[in-house]
């Protein structure tokens, strides 16, 4: 939520202040309902859009759109498991929309131009399911949200795809609103992404395409999810391969933003809202194999791995207890050049955990300059506000006309922007694409794609 609010909130909550209490939906009465960069860039005209290999209901996507007490509601079946096992009662349907139900029917998200990712079960009920997840919210109340976000979209040209062939035959048509879902909840990992489901690169590439259509701006946040669930389940090399594809985003994004002749106009940055355990400990040799063995332990004599995870499910297969004694496991009886290896931990936790450390942010384009140093998250947030002249900063005296600033007349060049965010190790990663007219001047003779001078 800070990074698209500027606001801190409350820990697995969406769309209010701090003072909402998480699973206690009364508290909302006293919170401040938030708003963020996808409100606002609506608010000023410009295009907006959503692309994420996770569920288009969970966290990250959810943080653009939602409002809720808890995360996990995604559809009306985990609101009503939680009535069961809450003291508080909790809203019925008709005083409280689920997450799906929100993307649906509410602002910002039933205004978004592209949405892009995963799903299908919270919108609507499947025969014989191929998801038995506990973390998957599968609809109950015999809904059909995806019919209903059709026939809404029938008059302003929507289109609805659930596969790549129509994925690419909407880059044809140019639908003026575009819903796709791909999958019953998260996409595949790449690895093992049938041809039928598009990857992360071609999302982008699509969503880019049709947003700029018009060439009014635009704002898209781009995720790469699934990097967090591998890290999740200590399988260090999904993880990373998770990694590559949207590395591989990125630079279709960039080779996109180029096409279009906008590229130089742009500002790109590459985040995430957290990092993980994983580590690279020891003195590998120089070309070894990051998803290898390391050697033989000093101490015991036993393989270790270059990789390893502070805490995470690797930690109970990892150690045996023989005798009173815990000691290590023969790591060279497992297969790890399975995919799927998990990796050791010192200690044993069902899930491994997120990581305490900075993550990193790297920014290029027009005013990334105003990343330059160690910023709370929240910061993001008002960077890209201000970046867009949008939300608290559309008053601002470098976006109003007749005031002294780089952004004066403002009538005869409008702010064009792109905001695209992608996933990095640590889990959700954020690219940022802001495009600016290069007829807007700085104070010193140059467009704001060209000024190196910092902000003060």
């Amino acid at each position: 939520m800070a990074m698209f609010t500027g606001v801190k909130t409350t820990y697995r909550t969406l769309g209010y202040d701090h003072k909402v209490v998480r699973k206690r939906p009364s508290t909302h009465k006293s919170a401040k309902k938030l708003f963020g960069v996808l409100s606002w860039a609506q608010e000023a005209g410009l295009k907006t859009g959503i692309v994420t290999t996770t569920r288009l209901t969970h966290a990250t996507p959810a943080a653009l759109y939602a409002h809720a007490a808890n995360r996990d509601w995604e559809c009306d079946a985990f609101v009503n498991r939680e009535k069961v096992h809450s003291a508080e009662s909790i809203p019925g349907p008709d005083e409280f929309a689920d997450i799906a139900r929100q993307m649906v029917e509410s602002a910002p998200a039933n205004n978004t131009d592209v949405i892009l990712g995963g799903g299908l079960l919270s919108f609507k009920a499947v025969a014989n399911s191929s998801s038995s997840s506990k973390w998957v919210c599968q609809r109950s109340d015999g809904r059909d949200l995806i019919k209903e976000w059709t026939e809404k979209k029938k008059a302003k040209k929507g289109q609805f795809v659930s596969d790549l062939q129509g994925l690419k035959a909407a880059k044809v048509n140019k639908p003026k609103s575009l819903l796709g879902v791909f999958s019953e909840t998260h996409l595949p990992y790449e690895y093992e992404r049938p041809s039928s489901v598009p990857s992360l690169s071609d999302m982008t590439e699509t969503a880019i395409e049709l947003l700029h259509m018009d060439d009014p701006g635009f704002f898209l946040m781009v995720e790469g999810g699934r990097i967090d669930h591998a890290h999740h389940k200590a399988q260090g090399k999904i993880a990373l391969d998770e990694t590559l594809a949207l590395d591989q985003a990125v630079q279709k994004a960039l080779d996109t933003l180029e096409k279009l002749n906008i590229k130089d106009e742009t500002l790109v940055i590459v985040t995430a809202d957290h990092g993980h355990t994983m580590t690279l400990p020891g003195y590998p040799d120089r070309g070894a194999d990051i998803n290898g063995f390391l050697g033989n332990n000093e101490i015991d004599g036993k393989l270790e791995t270059p990789m390893v995870y502070a805490n995470g499910p690797g930690g109970k297969s990892t150690h045996q207890l023989k005798d009173g004694q815990c000691s290590r496991v023969d790591l060279g009886a497992r297969n790890i050049k399975d995919m799927k290896y998990v990796f050791p931990a010192p200690v044993p936790r069902y899930e491994e955990s997120h990581g305490s450390e900075d993550v990193g942010l790297w920014a290029s384009g027009p005013l990334s300059f105003l990343f330059h140093r160690t910023h709370e998250q929240s910061y993001v947030g008002h960077v890209l506000a201000f970046s867009l002249c949008i939300g608290h900063y559309k008053d601002h005296h470098w976006c109003v006309k007749g005031q002294t600033s780089p952004l004066s007349d403002r009538s005869d060049n409008v702010v064009v922007p792109v905001i695209t965010a992608l996933t990095i190790i640590g889990i959700v990663a954020l690219v940022l694409i802001v495009i600016w007219k290069k007829t807007r001047k700085t104070p010193y003779g140059r467009s704001r794609s060209q000024d190196p001078e910092t902000m003060t």
